[in-house]
């Protein structure tokens, strides 16, 4: 940290962003900056979707606490939540597999797809607004590849989901074991503990 508050300091850089780790680890890198005088990360970059929402449990809330901007990747589980299960990369990525091959995602995918089917538009849209809306997130990173796959990031940007809606989203979500969006552990029974309430969880640090 020492290296790049001297590359702000000297002006190579404006800011500090952080990715990926840990709550502990993001709280240890604060302590140093604080009691150094460097300057602090001023955004976490994380990854957030309907199928994936580890980090409202902790990174979320404390990144909120302590005033750090929230940039979300992946809104659409890599491709899962656009649904196509199926697909050769849904089969054949490591990422995929490790993290979206359980049924709870495949689940949530489906849920994704029946809300998408009663509003007529993309579920690749639906996804995104979940995302986009997330009273969590500052900001949603979209990897479009196409004039199409950007109107519907945009599209997004002014879907309103309603109560019924992010309840069929939410529903089926369980937790994992290990909260680190690169390692998702082993998927647990929903009855082996509470389900997860983004708006409380974010309320509770407000």
């Amino acid at each position: 940290m020492g290296a790049l508050n001297d590359i702000v300091r000297s002006g190579k850089a404006r800011y500090i962003g952080v990715s990926t780790m840990l709550t502990g680890q993001l709280a240890k890198i604060l302590m140093a900056c604080e009691r150094n005088g460097w300057v602090k990360p001023i955004n976490m970059q994380l990854q957030l979707n309907c199928a994936y929402r580890e980090e409202e449990r902790e990174m979320i809330p404390f990144c909120r606490d302590q005033g750090l901007g929230v940039s979300v990747f992946s809104p659409l589980a890599r491709g899962l939540l656009t649904g196509e299960v199926q697909s050769t990369r849904n089969q054949t990525d490591f990422f995929t597999q490790q993290m979206y091959s359980d049924q709870a995602s495949f689940d949530i995918a489906h849920s994704v797809q029946r809300v998408a089917r009663a509003r007529g538009v993309s579920n690749a849209q639906i996804a995104q607004a979940w995302v986009a809306h997330h009273p969590g997130v500052d900001v949603m990173l979209v990897g479009a590849d196409t004039t199409e796959q950007f109107d519907s990031a945009l599209a997004a940007l002014d879907t309103q989901l309603d109560a019924e809606e992010l309840h069929e989203l939410e529903r089926n979500y369980t937790p994992c074991d290990v909260i680190n969006d690169y390692t998702a552990g082993k998927r647990i029974l929903r009855s082996a503990r509470p389900g997860l309430d983004r708006f409380n969880l974010i309320e509770a640090v407000a």
